[in-house]
This record gives structure tokens, C-alpha cells and sequence, in this order.
């Protein structure tokens, strides 16, 4: 099985194909209970696969509005304004399936040592599947970088007002997760 991913706004979106003998992520149990075979849903490849402009990892890049409402509701703090994705399987094969779409709610946030990110609810639940936490950068010093978010959350996070927000199923690399939200 392969999908074409679009190329919009700059990211290494890559066609992507799904790799058999490796565990299932839970955003493709519901594909096979509806009765697809393993062989057409697939598994992804893990751990890290490196391509040479970094790792692949798939997520939910927000769209445009829900970026200006993310930045209007929780205006940046640092240097460095990311605010364009939440990770959902990071070290994915680069020819991994996008994640399928998602309710996304942000619940919470944190914001010290040099880092600003919100909890994020997908589907219901702010645990990913390597037990981290779902979230959303939103900035970061300049001697941070967006993925010690993860660490930052793991320490503890405030509940905020729910906000729900939209995103696009994505496979990105890392190298290159920051830029422009999807349009819409």
C-alpha cells in the first residue's frame, strides 16, 4: 500500500508504504478491526530510520487557523516560534502512513527552563504510545530545541482551558518540523 503525501508548505512530505513485522500503533488497530488484512494495513518500521536530511516521524500539523488561535490563546514566550505539529510516532520508516485524523484538544501547558509547549489531547487521550506525552511546541529558547518539550511535560503540566484545534495527518522530517502550518 502506498500513499502520495503533498509537498505543501516546505515540508519532506514523502510517499509512504507500510512495512510488515513490526507493532501496530493504535491509529491502525481500528484499519484492521474494519477488516483489513494485515498485508494492506502493515506495520510500522521502528526504531529510528535516518534519511539523509534527518529522522522521519508522522504527526498532525496544524492548520493556519489553528495556529493564530494557538498563538492568540498562548502567545509565544521565547525566541524560537514553532507552533506547527504535534508528534504522533517519532523514528517511523520514511515511507510510514500518515496518521489518520484525530480530535485534537489542547488541556494543559508548561512553560519554564527555556521552553513553552501545550498537552494535547488526541482522541481522548494525552498519552502516546511510547508513553510520552501528546503536545505542541509552541517556543523555545534559543539553546532549546522542540523536542526537549518532552522531557518538560513529563515533569508536569497545568490544565487550561480546553481548546480544540485541527491538524493534518503528516509524515515530516525532523530536521525540518518547524515553518508554515498547513493551509485551510
Amino acid at each position: 500500500m502506498k500513499l502520495t503525501l503533498d509537498n505543501q508548505d516546505g515540508m519532506d512530505c514523502r510517499p509512504v508504504r507500510l512495512v510488515k513485522g513490526m507493532p501496530t500503533p493504535k491509529h491502525l488497530v481500528g484499519q484492521m478491526a474494519a477488516g483489513k488484512k494485515k498485508d494492506e494495513v502493515g506495520r510500522l518500521a521502528m526504531p529510528a530510520a535516518e534519511t539523509k536530511d534527518g529522522q522521519m516521524f508522522t504527526g498532525w500539523r496544524l492548520t493556519h487557523g489553528s495556529r493564530a488561535a494557538v498563538l492568540e490563546m498562548f502567545p509565544p514566550t521565547h525566541k524560537e516560534v514553532v507552533a506547527h505539529h504535534i508528534t504522533d510516532l517519532f523514528g517511523v520508516a520514511g515511507d510510514a502512513p500518515p496518521p489518520p485524523p484525530a480530535k485534537l484538544r489542547i488541556v494543559g501547558q508548561a512553560d519554564r527552563d527555556g521552553l513553552q509547549a501545550l498537552a494535547v489531547e488526541v482522541n481522548g487521550t494525552t498519552e502516546r504510545l511510547d508513553g510520552g506525552v501528546y503536545h505542541l511546541t509552541v517556543s523555545h529558547a534559543e539553546d532549546r530545541r522542540s523536542v526537549d518539550s518532552n522531557g518538560l511535560l513529563a515533569a508536569g503540566w497545568d490544565r487550561v482551558a480546553p481548546l480544540d484545534i485541527d491538524g493534518e495527518g503528516a509524515v515530516m522530517l525532523r530536521s525540518q518540523a518547524k515553518g508554515p502550518a498547513a493551509p485551510k
